[in-house]
């Protein structure tokens, strides 16, 4: 059985470890966040060069199956930005009560380019080919600045 001595020292030293617990699990999820920000950096880079990879194998004209890795990874730049979003909104909430999260301010230009790259697949979607676009044109409105522009049908 507890004295009254042991106990209120007890009670004393709970009552002053839970500033310093709450602060210490805050510092833990700051490291968290920093390999949760390593690894989606090095997964952002991984999809960026399995992109240029596919792009420079349909210029050289090589066959395959272009259309469903390019689905990929356009689903995976939109999975990532969502993921890395969620990580900088977690991070930005630490920095909120003073918490220094390494590496944050490049990992928020690596989730716009994220966004930016996921934003230009549904642009890509929605562009014409130019062919059709060619047949529209209009000449130069200002030859007298731009130059002679030649006409638009002709090939």
């Amino acid at each position: 059985m507890f004295t009254i001595g042991t106990t209120q020292r007890l009670v004393t030293a709970y009552a002053e470890s839970e500033p310093w617990k709450t602060e210490h699990d805050r510092a833990m999820q700051c490291q968290d966040l920093e390999e949760a920000m390593i690894w989606g950096s090095r997964l952002f880079r991984a999809v960026v060069e399995v992109d240029e990879w596919n792009q420079a194998r349909a210029i050289r004209g090589e066959p395959g199956p272009g259309n469903v890795i390019q689905d990929q990874i356009e689903k995976s730049y939109q999975i990532l930005a969502l993921a890395c979003d969620r990580v900088l909104k977690s991070a930005d909430a630490l920095t909120a009560h003073r918490f220094a999260v390494e590496g944050l301010e490049e990992f928020r230009l690596l989730v716009e380019e994220a966004w930016c790259m996921a934003a230009g697949f549904e642009i890509e979607a929605e562009m014409r080919p130019i062919e059709e676009l060619l047949p529209l044109a209009k000449g130069c409105p200002r030859p007298e600045r731009y130059g002679e522009s030649p006409s638009p049908n002709t090939p």
